[in-house]
């Protein structure tokens, strides 16, 4: 008893819903509170671990918003949306992973579309990227393409605000006003679909843009058009995101909202099995 009031005093150092976490995510308990222990006593320098329930290994550093702590301390939990990839997507597809930090959605997505497909992963943040690859190598992996710039209605150059946070996980793109922290390159993901698709059909794409989604989506009205791909992007403001065409779908109380083209089955089968609502 005294070991796990100890150990709790340490994860709310860590998080100050460390208590709440314990009772709501799977598979919790001491192993969960000694991570999170784990996570509150260890430097930030440090790299953290997780192995995947894929078996996907992916390794960050012990920093808020850097794609390391997250995965160390919940596991699967920390992205549950994860498992519903491979109902999106097939063996030699063509996929974005918008905001693709360490690697978390690209290593799960390179698996499954396989040697033929590709995962297009898209981050300005040059350590993230740095580690994505490092994490792709360490997988075996080597059907992703590491594109170092933003997504954005057009391909140009943009201002990289970090919002006064060392969180890239907060970080987002200005209209080219002198924001913060850089310049950065950004493209179009129609121009990436047709650079580097091959004719691979495009069926997935996550979209993780820290507030920049609807200039994301313009760039992309293309390639949605003509591929009818299915969605999943971070909604910052609840509602904000409404979608022509598609029905929209909601993963408990996740700001990641699920896009997929009207009539489409698969929506069907994710209502059925309660992994998705239409709140």
């Amino acid at each position: 008893m005294i070991v796990d009031q100890y150990a709790r005093r340490l994860a709310r150092r860590f998080s100050p819903h460390a208590d709440a976490d314990l009772d709501a995510v799977p598979g919790s308990g001491l192993s969960l509170l000694a991570r999170m222990a784990t996570v509150a006593v260890k430097p930030r320098a440090a790299e953290l671990q997780a192995e995947l329930s894929s078996g996907i290994e992916l390794r960050g550093p012990n920093r808020a918003g850097y794609g390391g702590r997250g995965p160390f301390v919940y596991r699967d939990a920390v992205e549950p949306e994860v498992v519903l990839l491979a109902d999106l997507v097939s063996p030699g597809d063509l996929v974005i992973d918008v905001g693709s930090c360490v690697g978390l959605y690209s290593l799960s997505l390179a698996k499954l579309v396989g040697p033929t497909g590709l995962v297009i992963a898209v981050d300005p943040n040059p350590e993230s990227m740095g580690r994505l690859i490092a994490n792709a190598q360490r997988n075996g992996l080597s059907n992703i393409l590491p594109v170092v710039a933003g997504a954005s209605a057009t391909s140009g150059h943009a201002s990289l605000d970090d919002g006064g946070s060392d969180r890239p996980d907060s970080w987002g793109l200005g209209a080219g006003e002198k924001l913060g922290l850089s310049t950065v390159f950004t493209y179009s993901l129609d121009d990436l679909v047709a650079r580097y698709g091959q004719g691979r059909p495009l069926s997935f794409a996550k979209i993780d843009a820290e507030g920049h989604e609807a200039a994301v989506l313009r760039g992309f009205a293309g390639a949605i058009a003509d591929f009818s791909p299915a969605l999943l992007i971070e909604e910052i403001k609840t509602g904000e995101l409404q979608l022509p065409g598609f029905d929209r779908f909601r993963f408990g109380e996740s700001r990641n909202r699920l896009f997929l083209r009207e009539g489409d089955s698969r929506g069907a089968k994710l209502l059925a099995e309660a992994a998705v609502s239409r709140r």
